[in-house]
């Protein structure tokens, strides 16, 4: 992640968002709109999964990539959602 540090606005252009004022509060939005929702949402997959319960050792191991992977391709997909 880039976050200029310089005047604000950057080259002109005035954030989306109205309350990114400068690099601090660009680096609270960054993590508030984007970062912790996509998180959270990996995050309960997870949990989820660590509910379950599994005959065998193998079927775990195998279900737990399945859900390896859903958890990062949402997290990048909400990470990314709506860039403002």
């Amino acid at each position: 992640m880039y976050i200029y540090d310089g005047t604000f606005p950057y080259k002109g252009r005035n954030p989306k968002d109205k309350s990114v004022i400068n690099s601090r509060s660009a680096r609270n939005h960054e993590r508030r709109v984007h970062i912790d929702p996509a998180t959270a949402a990996a995050s309960l997959l997870l949990i989820m999964f660590e509910l379950r319960r599994f005959d065998t050792k193998e079927k775990c191991e195998k279900e737990l990539e399945k859900v390896k992977k859903k958890a990062n391709n949402l997290f990048n997909k909400l990470l990314h959602k709506d860039k403002t």
